[in-house]
């Protein structure tokens, strides 16, 4: 079943907004003043989830929570997470640092335990040099610029810096 545009609810949406769950037909639906006024409306959902899933404040005998769980209990992160698109670009991610096949060289066991493990290290970073070039070409000005990853990366970036000054 196709669905309608969220704008003039008359035709065929063809295309996704990349700012918002909105779906639209045409561009000039695009740039309408309705989906602005949705666009900003969506916008602010997120502001309000993170006001409504912020932790109550911690004792002073409690330890600070590291980094990964700031960014994991973020509302923002959540929020940008349920979007399938971004799922999509951080699974593929995962997948280049988890195949072992994109440097060529195999994990079994053999005599060489010593030169095996100097090619592991060098495959991580191989596969770390390439998830990093992947990454780059979905960040602004690369070939796949996907916005919804670069938002994701900007929020990532701020809440290590605001974790740095604590």
């Amino acid at each position: 079943m196709s669905k309608v545009c969220g704008i003039c609810h008359e035709a065929e949406a063809k295309y996704r907004c990349p700012h918002c769950p909105t779906h639209y037909c045409s561009l000039v639906c695009f740039k309408s003043e309705q989906h602005t006024q949705i666009h900003q409306n969506s916008q602010s959902q997120p502001d309000q989830l993170v006001k409504e899933a912020s932790p109550a404040p911690r004792q002073s005998h409690e330890e600070e929570p590291s980094l990964f769980e700031k960014i994991a209990s973020d509302g923002v992160i959540r929020a940008m997470l349920k979007e399938e698109a971004l799922q999509f670009h951080l699974h593929t991610l995962l997948q280049i640092l988890n195949d072992a096949s994109l440097t060529g060289n195999s994990k079994s066991g053999g005599a060489n335990s010593g030169k095996m493990a100097s090619q592991a290290t060098l495959a991580t970073e191989d596969r770390l040099s390439i998830m990093n070039m992947k990454l780059s070409d979905l960040r602004v000005g690369g070939i796949e610029e996907n916005s919804l990853v670069e938002e994701f990366v900007d929020r990532v970036l701020k809440l290590r810096a605001q974790s740095a000054c604590d």
